[in-house]
């Protein structure tokens, strides 16, 4: 069972734009640009939580995109870039009145295998070890940005694969050499170990709970993973283990066709009424609160 809501680009884009937008081209099918503006009016909020089969970014050029990444919320404010790779838990919170900007998801695909994949990688490792996917430019950059964009959302309306290719890689070359420019990201021993921590999290916390078996995964004692998790994210371990367990349960909940007992057992929790008060301390509502809270969003 698939634990969290994974969305195919061509599902996605079926849910924030209309069949008048769809590319006709195979080859670009994969890859969707829009402005944030009216992506704000067409995308149903808050969107649950939910993974993409590709990378996407959004690119603030004015106001405010809420965006949750595994269980951290991120303001991105103006003239900031989020970059996010494929299969990463994320949402959707909220678009300021005046957000303008651009969403847009792509392929490895589309990508050069040297250049422009190498890039990308690149821009993706730095920000995980940053542990945080947020990129602030100037306005100079800003701008460069901005044009590159504009052309990128021409060609796609053109269905223009070539073109979006080339654009894209330009894109992710300028955001490169903006990470270039940047410090090095040099990290503390706490901070390596919350870094594998987090990692271990993202992999089996559907089935894995204990702070003891991620400590002996990581060949750490559960003290000295508490003790490094505290310090280097101001969070315990078994608060991070808690927030992503329950980003998982509220996605099970979107799907009506499981039971609370379904939703438990896939969770890795055998016992439906521990299941309940764990979501019910964590999230201020019971499971059926929570699913009749959806249901009055639609």
């Amino acid at each position: 069972m698939t634990l969290i809501p994974q969305y195919d680009p061509e599902n996605f884009q079926a849910v924030i734009k209309s069949d008048s937008e769809k590319s006709t081209h195979k080859e670009s099918a994969d890859f969707f640009i829009i402005e944030l503006s009216l992506q704000k009016d067409q995308l149903q909020l808050p969107f649950l939580p939910h993974r993409l089969t590709v990378n996407d970014f959004v690119f603030v050029k004015k106001g405010e995109v809420v965006k949750t990444v595994c269980s951290d919320s991120y303001s991105i404010p103006e003239s900031t870039l989020m970059m996010l790779p494929a299969y990463k838990i994320r949402t959707m919170e909220v678009f300021s009145e005046d957000v303008e900007g651009y969403y847009c998801h792509f392929p490895d695909e589309l990508l050069s295998r040297d250049n422009g994949f190498k890039n990308l990688q690149e821009i993706l490792n730095y920000l995980d070890l940053k542990n945080d996917h947020r990129i602030a430019v100037t306005d100079k950059t800003k701008e460069n940005l901005l044009f590159i964009l504009k052309r990128m959302k021409e060609s796609y309306m053109q269905n223009d694969t070539d073109l979006i290719s080339s654009y894209l890689q330009t894109f992710l070359a300028e955001v490169k050499s903006i990470i270039q420019d940047l410090p090095p990201i040099i990290l503390t021993t706490n901070e390596t170990t919350a870094f594998h921590f987090r990692k271990a999290i993202t992999q089996y916390v559907n089935s894995i709970h204990s702070i003891q078996e991620y400590a002996d995964m990581l060949h750490v004692s559960p003290n000295h993973l508490n003790k490094s998790v505290k310090m280097a994210t101001g969070k315990t371990a078994s608060s991070i283990i808690n927030e992503t367990l329950t980003m998982e349960a509220r996605s099970l909940l979107s799907n009506t066709q499981l039971s609370i007992a379904d939703i438990a057992f896939s969770l890795g929790i055998e016992d439906p009424s521990y299941f309940t008060r764990f979501f019910k301390k964590h999230s201020g509502v019971s499971p059926n609160q929570y699913r009749k809270r959806i249901g009055l969003s639609y």
